[in-house]
């Protein structure tokens, strides 16, 4: 979408909204033609509100960092930053039983703090995916939308 006027024109360009953006990273890196879809997001919070935090030039303060994920067909995880702006892939876990990977743009960006493998593991260990499924199809069942076997 482009806005123009005066002399300046405007282009949006990335995700307005944390699903949008999520669904624009997976729409770029699943296989051609695939079927998986998200099927959930979360955001992940910590207690510490500086967990993922940068700095940003001309701000005067650290700028902190959404961390999303994205529930891939019920079985696995996606998780980016999302800066507002840009987002990053921080990793793809196709199963619950795959190893967490972390991506080298994630590990490599200037972070004033992040995160270990170790914390984002145990994040995602307590994400049920078997109840958040059972409660998705009975959420659309119930709204006479579809019928999921």
């Amino acid at each position: 979408m482009e806005a123009q006027g005066g002399r300046y024109s405007v282009l949006m360009v990335g995700a307005m909204s944390p699903m949008m953006a999520v669904r624009e990273t997976w729409d770029r890196i699943k296989p051609a033609g695939s079927e998986v879809t998200v099927t959930a997001i979360y955001r992940l919070w910590y207690a510490e509100n500086e967990v993922h935090t940068f700095w940003e030039s001309g701000n005067t303060s650290p700028v902190s960092v959404d961390i999303l994920i994205g529930v891939i067909n019920f079985a696995g995880f996606m998780m980016i930053a999302d800066f507002g702006h840009k987002i990053m892939a921080i990793s793809l876990k196709l199963s619950k039983d795959d190893p967490l990977v972390l991506s080298d743009s994630y590990k490599q960006y200037p972070w004033i703090k992040s995160v270990s493998v170790a914390d984002f593991e145990e994040a995602l260990a307590k994400i049920d995916l078997e109840a958040l499924r059972v409660q998705c199809i009975s959420e659309v069942e119930k709204a006479g939308t579809a019928k999921v076997p």
